[in-house]
């Protein structure tokens, strides 16, 4: 999967030169639509060529090696196209990246200069930084999502190095009158268990900002008391994009939370992405640091004081020309671009479906 980093660079490598961008959508999961895909391609190539007609002969030809490149690249997918989606970006010179999506994107076939990027947007929602901790008291399961897909890290465990407390919950002998080596023990027992819960919070707090670099969504399950502190000992913005889950234990397999933590992680990035588009909105205003429609947005992209680009899905999906000028030259300038959807994306609909948080404000 692209980061944006690796989609900026794509993006100018190749800006001027003729690309065929390819997306298909292989969600479908009927097995009498098994080949739908392969259909929807076909219509699509068949745009594509249409557009070109007229063309000087050399480009058509260019186009017609370019999708040989592309039928080389998909000729072993007969049936179902084996993930939920598919990427691919071809030049004269082959094949410059392709790969598998995990999540379904409309089947589009365009030729023109430079990869065409607004489909890809919503891939980008999955490089939204993700951790989550499992815990007890005395150990924490830590994963991570990275490029869409979570994998597992380190196991923390506290070193125990306790005295033996194994009187802690004897029963006293009856001929005992004084209770003050059994009250002693079990405080000592306490404190050090307590010293024990500290530390593994102390150890988790470190990884998950290790993970997360300072941003993203956490989400916390196990004892109130540890998850508590947990979240408490996180540094700024962290906590604000905190979940605790309660249900969440440290008998959780891989796919297990991928499955379960994804709603949640989805409702942290719409929250966050929600904030910005209101601070947006409040300093959209003459000598603000913010701009909302297509106009006012194109004028701060000249300028190249685009700092954060949030686009609609609606906008994207209906109006990719406009949008993908916009998405070309945020990424020139060292911009994020964020598509939002939900109630965000709604909302940001009504704004002119495209936004800009600015660094500073345009003339």
């Amino acid at each position: 999967m692209l980061e944006v980093r690796k989609l900026t660079e794509l993006h100018r490598r190749f800006k001027d030169v003729l690309v065929l961008s390819v997306y298909i959508d292989g969600g479908e999961t009927d097995p009498a639509e098994r080949t739908a895909w392969r259909r929807a391609l076909q219509r699509e190539t068949q745009r594509a060529a249409h557009a070109l007609e007229g063309r000087p002969s050399a480009e058509r030809e260019a186009f017609g090696r370019a999708l040989e490149t592309l039928e080389h690249e998909i000729e072993g997918h007969e049936g179902f196209l084996p993930s939920a989606g598919w990427v691919g970006f071809i030049t004269e010179d082959g094949v410059q990246h392709s790969e598998s999506l995990p999540i379904p994107v409309p089947t589009v076939v365009a030729w023109q200069r430079g990869a065409l990027l607004t489909p890809y947007l919503r891939v980008l929602t999955l490089d939204y930084p993700a951790a989550v901790v499992l815990c007890d008291h005395r150990r924490a399961r830590l994963f991570a999502r990275k490029g869409g897909q979570w994998t597992e890290g380190p196991e923390l465990e506290v070193d125990r190095t306790l005295e033996d407390f194994s009187d802690v919950n004897m029963m006293k002998s009856a001929h005992v009158s004084s209770g003050v080596r059994g009250a002693t023990a079990r405080d000592a027992a306490r404190r050090s268990l307590l010293a024990e819960s500290q530390q593994l919070v102390r150890n988790a707090v470190e990884a998950v900002v290790e993970l997360t670099g300072h941003q993203g969504a956490v989400i916390i399950g196990g004892p109130p008391d540890v998850t508590s502190a947990l979240r408490s000992g996180l540094p700024d913005p962290l906590p604000a994009h905190t979940i605790i889950a309660p249900g969440l234990d440290l008998q959780r397999t891989v796919s297990e939370v991928s499955r379960e933590i994804v709603p949640l992680v989805d409702e942290i990035r719409d929250r966050e992405q929600g904030d910005i588009l209101n601070a947006i909105i409040d300093s959209a205003h003459p000598g603000g640091k913010g701009t909302l429609g297509v106009e006012n947005t194109r004028l701060a992209l000249d300028q190249g004081a685009v700092d954060v680009l949030l686009v609609c899905r609606r906008l994207a999906d209906e109006e990719r020309a406009t949008v993908e000028s916009l998405v070309g030259a945020a990424l020139l300038h060292g911009g994020d671009v964020q598509e939002l959807t939900g109630a965000a994306g709604d909302r940001l609909d009504t704004e002119g479906g495209v936004g800009a948080r600015l660094r500073f404000p345009v003339l």
